[in-house]
């Protein structure tokens, strides 16, 4: 029962993929991996309880609910997109992001990582995920926030990347490179069992 329940809530959660739609999240990870949950949907659902994810998402649930800064309206979930032009193409860049605080003079953008170690944080990936966020929303502030078993880390991350950057990242998303993205990816790749990119 309960487990029956945890799989539907995180499928509901899943953002469906539309053509000419490229996910933040697909430009800060190997490119690859999105073409493999497009063409095997079935592999990329099975992740849905894996008890690492699991956590990580009820506990996002959690902090999204009780994390407020005075002064500050708070909006969780917030979807945003921007369109692209690529060689004459049209893509949308579109991205769910966690905590944004808003006031007369400023829009605050909050990632939330949990992780079970602290070493190496904060993540080249996730600090140009928060970047591309300032950038969808012509904000230069965010703050990163880690939530691991050894301490909560949280880091000021300022200035957005340009729109030159951004084209840059999508046309090499576009033609799959660099594949993977970062070397360790492969080692918590579901499709790495049958990637030929994949690397140990």
């Amino acid at each position: 029962m309960i487990t029956e329940f945890l799989y539907n809530w995180q499928l509901s959660r899943r953002r469906m993929r539309n053509e000419g739609v490229i996910f933040v999240t697909d430009l800060v990870r190997c490119p690859l991996k999105r073409e493999y949950e497009l063409k095997f949907p079935e592999i990329a659902n099975s992740s849905l309880l894996n008890p690492s994810n699991l956590i990580g998402d009820l506990v996002h649930e959690g902090l999204e609910r009780v994390i407020d800064i005075g002064n500050y309206k708070k909006e969780t979930e917030v979807e945003v997109s921007k369109d692209f032009f690529i060689e004459g193409k049209k893509v949308t860049i579109h991205g769910r992001i966690d905590l944004l605080f808003k006031s007369e003079k400023e829009i605050l953008v909050v990632e939330i990582k949990t992780s079970k170690r602290d070493i190496g944080i904060p993540k080249e990936n996730h600090v140009l995920q928060l970047k591309i966020y300032m950038n969808l929303l012509n904000t230069s502030r965010g703050i990163l926030v880690y939530f691991t078993n050894d301490r909560i880390a949280e880091f000021i991350i300022e200035g957005q990347i340009s729109d030159e950057e951004m084209e840059g990242l999508i046309s090499d998303h576009l033609r799959l490179y660099p594949t993977p993205k970062y070397n360790w990816e492969c080692r918590y790749c579901y499709f790495s069992a049958f990637c030929p990119y994949a690397k140990k």
